[in-house]
């Protein structure tokens, strides 16, 4: 955890480095010897002016990193998935990057407090949207060896939550599949841009 954590301190330090923390030597990362909170849920607002529904425009979503809890580990795990601003030069879905909530936090560093969030990252397959459905495809992203790519992001560069749909292949889907461990189980996903009108006008 460390090490993702003065990785991510020297994105916040150098915002316009050519080189994100994670591609900088470790030791030429700032060092952190402060106190870190974690908490189970942060809440995203976004402007939603085409849903006339509301009447001020604003819509508030809870996004939510919920692990098993007790000796039987009997609370369904939620790791929600979000939207990330990765690119401020591109518009559209290429200027965002999917990202799954692992942890959220909020670190403490020279006397200041910095919300943030662990996350694993998805990226994206092809130029645009699948043909048929009118969605992108998104996968998990690995590392060198296989394992899932992790970092911490500023809990302002989260746009809104999103929603992700397994693309299933041709086998049936058995009775010991759960719902809880799809983002686990399958390895390719549909981002839903139809679940409201803010992801269908963001999501292009």
């Amino acid at each position: 955890m460390k090490i993702h954590i003065r990785q991510f301190l020297y994105d916040q330090m150098h915002p316009e480095s050519d080189l994100p923390g994670t591609d900088i030597n470790i030791e030429d990362c700032p060092r952190f010897s402060g106190k870190f909170s974690v908490f189970d849920s942060a809440i995203a607002t976004y402007y939603l002016p085409s849903d006339t529904l509301g009447q001020t425009g604003f819509y508030r979503e809870r996004i939510r990193a919920i692990h098993a809890q007790g000796k039987k580990k009997s609370t369904v795990p939620r790791h929600d998935c979000v939207l990330v601003a990765t690119d401020t030069t591109s518009s559209g879905f290429s200027s965002m990057q999917v990202a799954r909530v692992r942890l959220l936090l909020s670190i403490t560093h020279l006397d200041t407090i910095i919300p943030c969030a662990l996350v694993n990252w998805f990226v994206a397959e092809g130029n645009g949207p699948d043909p048929v459905t009118g969605m992108w495809i998104v996968r998990p992203q690995y590392t060198a060896n296989n394992r899932h790519s992790y970092s911490i992001i500023h809990l302002d560069s989260i746009l809104r939550g999103i929603h992700l749909l397994p693309v299933h292949k041709k086998h049936a889907i058995t009775k010991t599949d759960s719902y809880s461990r799809s983002l686990d189980v399958y390895r390719r996903f549909y981002v839903n841009k139809y679940i409201d009108y803010h992801a269908f006008e963001t999501i292009i």
